[in-house]
């Protein structure tokens, strides 16, 4: 058994144009809405966070966008 970590690495000018709201899925062709993760402060309160964008098809997510551009 691998005790390798899987990693994916981008480099910055691989990223495409800022997303919007919502994403054409290559899986379906449908469109999903771009969901955002929350950063936790050191309080322990929650603030909604751009760095990571992604979409659900069916019961799996996607990445859809680091930083709001698109990975796509």
């Amino acid at each position: 058994m691998s005790k390798k970590i899987p990693f994916c690495a981008i480099g910055n000018d691989e990223f495409c144009e800022p997303v919007g709201e919502t994403i054409v899925c290559p899986l379906c062709g449908q469109i999903h809405p771009i969901e955002y993760g929350y950063k936790v402060n050191a309080d322990g309160t929650k603030t909604p966070s751009k760095i990571l964008g992604y979409y659900k098809c069916g019961n799996d997510a996607y990445l859809a966008a680091v930083n709001g551009r698109s990975v796509m």
